[in-house]
């Protein structure tokens, strides 16, 4: 499941491959959402989050990316951990993800964000899991 970069992050990725001076974020977090926010690329955390699951249990998860492969053209970076997410109530079906610089709230940057080839359903007492290497970016 290859990511989309927000305008915000395209611009960071310029500004870092011309060598320019950007900061790192001290760790950024996957979020699971029902819907895309509209015009996602441009689209502020807090439009985003306003799709964001919020059932009982659910937190987004730090994420840890892998080593980056280059074939053909097109480098491909994966994410190196797993990510579990557990509900303690039954939670919406998600079909979206998004990457952000902040654990909580609204109050940061998206940096990409993912539509879902399919659904996610879980229970009650249930979990969502994200094996390593399921969540990749790619830059042709």
């Amino acid at each position: 499941m290859a990511g989309n970069l927000t305008e915000h992050a395209h611009k960071r990725a310029l500004i870092a491959g011309i060598g320019g001076a950007i900061t790192a974020a001290a760790a950024t977090y996957i979020a699971l959402a029902t819907a895309e926010a509209a015009s996602p690329g441009t689209a502020t955390l807090a439009q985003f989050a306003a799709n964001e699951i919020t059932t009982t249990g659910y937190q987004r998860q730090a994420i840890s990316w892998g080593t980056a492969t280059t074939t053909s053209g097109t480098t491909t970076i994966p994410n190196a951990n797993i990510l579990t997410y557990t509900f303690e109530d039954d939670p919406p079906e998600v079909t979206h993800i998004f990457e952000c610089d902040t654990s909580i709230g609204t109050s940061g940057t998206v940096l990409a964000y993912w539509d879902l080839t399919s659904g996610l359903n879980a229970a009650t007492d249930d979990h969502i899991l994200f094996p390593a290497g399921s969540i990749t970016m790619s830059v042709a």
